[in-house]
């Protein structure tokens, strides 16, 4: 097993799916992309040639140096070596070809992020997840998180053998816009969201219960109807009418 596998990651070579991600992002000379796991480069040159900069992150060293050798020629590109989820850059663009391993932990940091629309590669089977319906088994809070904040939509499936090495499932080209201009959900109601999803079978009542207890949490207890329900089968919006602070879901 060599490194790239031992850490999840499968790089894209295919040029057609490349070329659909480059032309559904929409960017152009004035937009400035981000982009997380830079690869060997070859999206990463894609980019630059329509974009006004390109800020490309690689978490491993061994290809970070690839990479800068092969595209110190791009004026408008800068290298970053490091955890994406780490730096402090004002983008309009996101494109990811993310470890599979850190999809949950992607959404959950997209969510705190400001963005005109997000476009990344995902293993189908967690783009599913995305857009899975309360009461389904594949719905998790990860789903109701996405839901309620992003507009998430297929673009692609994508075969293994657009990657090397090939991962063992398929993946998916997915496009993510955010739904609310200038606004981040609060920690703690990224907390309770996760908390409340641990008692999948419970009713609603009985699972916060254990929520106040356990967090000190402010809970609006005048929905019954919200209060009823099986917690699998809450709407990405009956969570945000259950939890609040002061009135507020969000923070600036």
């Amino acid at each position: 097993m060599n490194k790239r596998q031992m850490f999840g990651q499968h790089v894209l070579h295919d040029s057609s799916i490349q070329d659909i991600i480059l032309n559904v992002s929409d960017v152009n000379d004035k937009k400035i992309v981000y982009e997380i796991g830079t690869g060997l480069g070859e999206l990463t040159q894609k980019f630059c040639s329509r974009s006004l900069h390109v800020f490309s992150c690689e978490l491993d060293k061994d290809l970070y140096y690839k990479a800068e050798k092969k595209l110190s020629y791009l004026k408008n590109l800068t290298l970053i070596q490091g955890d994406g989820f780490f730096q402090k850059i004002k983008y309009n663009i996101l494109t990811s070809n993310l470890p599979y391993s850190e999809s949950s932990r992607f959404i959950r940091w997209l969510s705190t992020q400001k963005f005109e629309k997000a476009v990344v590669t995902l293993q189908r089977e967690f783009a599913n997840k995305l857009m899975a319906q309360p009461g389904t088994k594949s719905y998790k809070a990860i789903s109701a998180l996405a839901q309620y904040l992003f507009k998430i939509e297929e673009i692609i499936d994508v075969h293994p053998n657009s990657f090397n090495p090939p991962p063992k499932v398929y993946s998916k080209v997915m496009i993510i816009k955010p739904k609310f201009v200038d606004k981040k959900i609060s920690p703690d109601l990224l907390k309770y969201l996760r908390l409340i999803f641990s008692f999948r079978g419970k009713k609603v009542s009985t699972a916060i219960r254990h929520i106040i207890d356990q967090n000190k949490a402010i809970i609006n207890k005048s929905n019954p109807l919200i209060l009823n329900k099986r917690v699998e089968k809450l709407y990405p919006e009956d969570f945000v009418k259950l939890f609040y602070e002061d009135g507020k879901q969000f923070e600036k």
